[in-house]
């Protein structure tokens, strides 16, 4: 097993992914990575042995959508399922830098909306992965699972067979107590955050991060992957299409779509936080009444919304639980 990241061009966006399979070429600067074509047969080999898995998990991010924060959740979903399903992981469009980040665009939109995130995500599908693969389970988190939930709805894939919605952002999102805080934040004083990161990009790198690991301490913990991941938001377009796309998501996550669960209830798994101030509880027993016969769980073990940041392993331990791990 090893860790192994690598920039694709997905529906003609440049979108860093990651994977935890049978990979010899680790990527030291996952920010920075690139696939050279030495590197491609490698890459074929994850899926050259017949006996590999038949099923695979692909991880949704939140916003930011930046790949690199769920490094060490893959590494414990990869060992609690056995070493044998590979996890693969997919950004945003737009969430992570790249030199030519300024001059994309996103079905001619100068941001990616959560429409497009949905679209990106679903050709993912249709072109990267293996076609052997019988049995997908896509794992969301936050918006994510909004956008997974979006994607199995709107794909004729019948490989979808599970999706997980870890505190998931799928309705009101502008009336939850984050939501109210952060809508007039980046809809008024968006502007004023982009001349903040404007001024800091300026500041001599060294000092960058050390300003970053002194105000989060956190980031500096286990490997440096969510250092990775905020180092990518002191660049000014990540941070405009992250902004764009949190704008975008409290106008179009309003009323839930009853049909995101109802249409597709067999294979849905929620989980919901105690305290998660962008998904209350009160929406979980909301959306239990909805769908009494649903698998909608209510967290006991005191998880943040930002699980990355701590809670992986025991995280990881439940979504395995859910999962038919059998199947090979």
């Amino acid at each position: 097993m090893a860790f192994h990241y690598e920039w694709a061009t997905v529906r003609g966006a440049r979108t860093l992914l990651m994977k935890v399979a049978k990979v010899v070429e680790v990527y030291r600067d996952p920010v920075n990575a690139e696939l050279s074509v030495n590197a491609e047969p490698e890459v074929d080999a994850l899926w050259s042995n017949p006996t590999d898995s038949k099923r695979m998990l692909l991880l949704i991010p939140g916003n930011p959508g930046c790949i690199n924060y769920y490094q060490e959740f893959a590494l414990a979903l990869w060992r609690s399922l056995g070493g044998t399903v590979p996890v693969w992981g997919i950004s945003h469009a737009g969430h992570v830098f790249h030199d030519k980040l300024k001059q994309e665009t996103f079905d001619g939109n100068a941001y990616p909306t959560l429409q497009f995130q949905v679209d990106h995500k679903r050709w993912f599908l249709d072109h990267y992965v293996p076609p052997h693969v019988e049995h997908i389970t896509i794992i969301g988190h936050s918006i994510g699972s909004y956008i997974a939930l979006q994607m199995a709805k709107q794909s004729k894939d019948p490989r979808i067979n599970h999706v997980i919605g870890l505190f998931p952002t799928i309705e009101r999102m502008a009336l939850t107590p984050h939501g109210r805080i952060y809508t007039p934040v980046f809809k008024y004083g968006r502007w004023l955050l982009f001349g903040m990161v404007s001024a800091f990009s300026f500041l001599p790198e060294r000092l960058q991060h050390w300003l970053l690991r002194y105000s989060v301490p956190a980031l500096t913990a286990g490997t440096g992957h969510l250092f990775d991941g905020a180092v990518n938001l002191t660049k000014l377009p990540s941070v405009r299409c992250c902004a764009m796309m949190t704008l975008d998501e409290m106008d179009q996550v309003k009323t839930l779509d009853r049909s995101l669960i109802e249409d597709q209830t067999a294979r849905v798994t929620l989980y919901y936080g105690q305290n998660d101030h962008w998904c209350p509880a009160t929406y979980h027993s909301d959306i239990t009444k909805m769908f009494p016969d649903a698998e909608i769980f209510l967290c006991n073990h005191g998880f943040e919304h930002a699980f990355v940041m701590g809670d992986v392993e025991p995280l990881a331990a439940i979504v395995a639980k859910w999962m038919d791990v059998p199947v090979k």
